[in-house]
C-alpha cells in the first residue's frame, strides 16, 4: 500500500492487502445492480458518481495505488457482468434446490472467501449472515416490501436503528481491542449484522405488522418435504 512506501500518505490503516480495492469493487457492484430499481437518470448518476468518489477517498486516504482501484473496478464489472447476464438462470436454479443444498453452497463460498482473505474476515462474515438470511426469508417468509408511506419510513428508521444497535453493540462489550480484532470474533460480528439485516429485522416487521406476506408459492422445498 502506499503508506507502506512513504507513512506520511497513510491517513488510514487497512489489515489486509491493496489490489483490488474492495471499496471500489463493492460500490461498482452495488450501483451497479441498483441500476435495475432506481429511475433511468439518478440511477446511472449514482453508478458513475458514487464509485469515482469511493476510489477518490481511498487514493486521498493513502491506502491504495490506482492500480488498486482499476482492479477492483475491473473485478467488479466481472460480477456485473455474470450479474446481468446469468443471474436469472442461477436465481432459477437456486430455486430448485431445497434449503440444505443453499445453506451448503454459502459455507462453501464463505470457507473460499475466508481462504482468499484470512486476515480481514468481514466480508465473508457479512455475506456468510446475509446469504443465510436471505435463505431464510425465502423458505419461510417471504414478505412484500410494498406499503403505505408511514409504514415504509417506519420501517427504515426501525431498520437503521437496529442495524447500528446489532453492529455497534457487540464491539462495545469486547472491552479486550486485541480480541475484537481476531478473525473468528470479526467474522461472527459481521456475520450477525447480515444475519439481523436480511432475516431479523423483516422478521420484526412482520410481527410489528409493518410487512405482509406474499402468497406462497411452489417452491422446490416444498416440493421436496411432499415427496
Amino acid at each position: 500500500r502506499p503508506y507502506d512506501l512513504d507513512p506520511s500518505l497513510g491517513l488510514a490503516r487497512e489489515t489486509s492487502f491493496g489490489l483490488p480495492s474492495g471499496h471500489s469493487q463493492t460500490s461498482l457492484v452495488f450501483w451497479g445492480a441498483m441500476l435495475s430499481i432506481l429511475p433511468k437518470l439518478p440511477g446511472l448518476l449514482a453508478f458513475v458518481l458514487v464509485p469515482l468518489l469511493v476510489a477518490l477517498s481511498r487514493l486521498f486516504l493513502g491506502v491504495h495505488f490506482p492500480t488498486d482501484i482499476l482492479g477492483g473496478w475491473a473485478l467488479g464489472a466481472l460480477v456485473l457482468g455474470i450479474y446481468f447476464g446469468l443471474g436469472a438462470k442461477i436465481e432459477g436454479m437456486l430455486h430448485r434446490w431445497d434449503l440444505r443444498a443453499r445453506l451448503i453452497l454459502i459455507s462453501a463460498l464463505t470457507l473460499g472467501m475466508n481462504f482468499l482473505m484470512p486476515k480481514d474476515t468481514r466480508m465473508a462474515g457479512a455475506f456468510f449472515g446475509s446469504a443465510v438470511g436471505f435463505a431464510l426469508v425465502s423458505r419461510f417468509l417471504r414478505f412484500s416490501a410494498k406499503g403505505s408511506l408511514a409504514k415504509k419510513l417506519l420501517r427504515y428508521l426501525l431498520g437503521l436503528a437496529s442495524l447500528l444497535a446489532v453492529y455497534i453493540l457487540p464491539k462495545a462489550l469486547i472491552k479486550d481491542p486485541t480480541l475484537s480484532q481476531q478473525a473468528l470474533v470479526r467474522f461472527s460480528r459481521y456475520g450477525i449484522v447480515g444475519l439481523w439485516a436480511a432475516f431479523g429485522a423483516p422478521w420484526c416487521f412482520f410481527k410489528l405488522g409493518l410487512v405482509e406476506l406474499e402468497p406462497p408459492r411452489r417452491l422446490a422445498d416444498e416440493t421436496i418435504a411432499s415427496s
